[in-house]
């Protein structure tokens, strides 16, 4: 843990929907920011048209590993209680490995298929990048 008051900036991409206590994490990383600090959050929009559109087979919903999805609002709400101000919420887009695409695929598919598409994933194929831009991933930048 970081001294009081230590750091400029925190970030947390893709670590608050795996945290038991969000809110206790978020307050966590305030407590080790200086005054006018940044909170940079990377995270999944369950109220996105995607989440929405899958609903229990949106890609994201993986417990255990997942254990909180958020949307803009109930986000914002978690980072207030933390006492941040959340300043910038945006859709974002990454590249992502043919293998991960794949693998998340093949979670999803009938057992028949899954590990065929694990195969393609472990091939030459896998290890090319696309860009996710699925419109389900969010950054927050707050103060």
């Amino acid at each position: 843990r970081e001294q009081a008051g230590a750091l400029d900036v925190v970030s947390m991409f893709q670590v608050l929907e795996h945290m038991h206590d969000p809110v206790a994490a978020l307050r966590d990383a305030r407590a080790c920011l200086r005054p006018g600090g940044l909170l940079l959050i990377e995270t999944w929009d369950r109220g996105s048209a995607i989440a929405r559109l899958f609903g229990k087979h949106w890609q994201q919903i993986t417990p255990p590993s997942v254990l909180w999805l958020f949307d803009r609002k109930s986000l914002v709400r978690s980072l207030e209680r933390a006492g941040f101000h959340p300043r910038t919420i945006l859709r974002t887009s990454k590249r992502v490995s043919v293998n991960w695409v794949l693998g998340i695929l093949a979670d999803k598919a009938p057992k028949i298929i899954g590990p065929v598409l694990r195969a393609l994933g472990q091939s030459a194929l896998g290890k090319f990048t696309i860009v996710y831009g699925l419109g389900d991933l969010i950054s927050v930048v707050a103060t």
